[in-house]
């Protein structure tokens, strides 16, 4: 009698320990990743009964206990979470311990100014668009510059959201010197300083559409500096405009007279900083310039342009191809 006991004791306990060790390893059968959301102040048992709502996890009892046991139960973090195919259950409640909640993708793009930043941070709902513009006004004293613009390595980053702008300018700024760790050894060799590299290399950014194009769009305006010429860079004024709050994406002839310091058409020498922030390859074609003795050169209406030597040769060219 007593064995009968024991055995049935012994295979009720086996059954427990099979079905909580079954609990804490199943896997979803989810096709693809859903979204879950954890709610500041919810307990771990609201969570663990959605998760069972949403078929994440076979039970939550048993997940509750495993909480109990590890004495994680208060430890779980709000936020947005992805709960990949075939997740277990045990590595889910080890992601909410831990906090690893979603990362949101975004791309930030060549060209694009610290308002464009902004703008798709904040719809991306990684911080927001006041934050971020009042955050990039924090520069490192060795730029020299008002703000971050042209300093802010334009590339694809992973956040999680509500990151704050703090970090995610710390982020894109560490990006900008590893990527151009090699470029800033090679600065030395030129007659520019960090931030008059970065801001000719912001306008040669949004002056060029074609990549063979840039070192001989910078050899132009290194030609201009080099003579004490105006730059005339029609981008200069477009960002001049936006600082004022003006978004105009043609330039009109009457809009060369904007009174601003980052109008070249007015103001000698470079702007007082970026107009963007420019790709490696812009940077890059500033230290490595194409040598000619091109001062001029006008849009040819197919993204490329057409160079010239003196103003007698510009204006026929402008006549041509406008």
């Amino acid at each position: 009698m007593v064995r009968k006991i024991f055995g049935i004791l012994f295979l009720i306990i086996f059954f427990i320990l099979f079905y909580f060790y079954f609990s804490l390893y199943y896997q979803n059968k989810f096709e693809k990743p859903i979204e879950f959301e954890i709610k500041k102040g919810e307990y771990a048992k609201i969570v663990l009964k959605n998760l069972k709502e949403k078929k994440a996890i076979p039970n939550w009892q048993s997940l509750y206990v495993y909480l109990k046991l590890k004495k994680e139960d208060r430890n779980i973090k709000a936020g947005e979470y992805l709960i990949q195919p075939k997740e277990k259950a045990i590595d889910l409640i080890d992601k909410f311990i831990r906090g690893k909640t979603k990362e949101i993708k975004i791309t930030l793009k060549e060209g694009w100014t610290i308002f464009d930043y902004g703008k798709e941070l904040s719809e991306k709902g990684i911080c927001s668009y006041g934050d971020f513009l009042l955050e990039v006004k924090n520069v490192p004293r060795w730029i020299g510059a008002r703000n971050m613009e042209g300093f802010l390595y334009p590339d694809t980053y992973f956040f999680k959201k509500n990151t704050g702008a703090k970090e995610v300018v710390l982020r894109l700024y560490k990006n900008f010197l590893e990527k151009t760790k090699n470029l800033r050894l090679e600065l030395k060799n030129s007659n520019l300083n960090p931030l008059e590299w970065v801001t000719l290399g912001s306008i040669v950014e949004k002056e060029a559409k074609f990549e063979e194009e840039k070192p001989k769009i910078a050899g132009v305006y290194l030609n201009r500096l080099k003579i004490n010429m105006k730059l005339e860079a029609d981008p200069t004024i477009l960002y001049a405009m936006k600082l004022t709050g003006i978004e105009n994406k043609i330039l009109l002839k009457k809009d060369l007279g904007f009174q601003s310091e980052y109008n070249t058409y007015l103001n000698f020498g470079l702007p007082p900083g970026p107009i963007c922030n420019p790709s490696f390859s812009s940077l890059k074609a500033v230290l490595y310039p194409e040598k000619h003795n091109f001062y001029y050169f006008v849009a040819k209406g197919d993204g490329s342009h057409y160079f010239s030597e003196n103003l007698k040769e510009h204006i026929k060219a402008i006549q041509l191809y406008r």
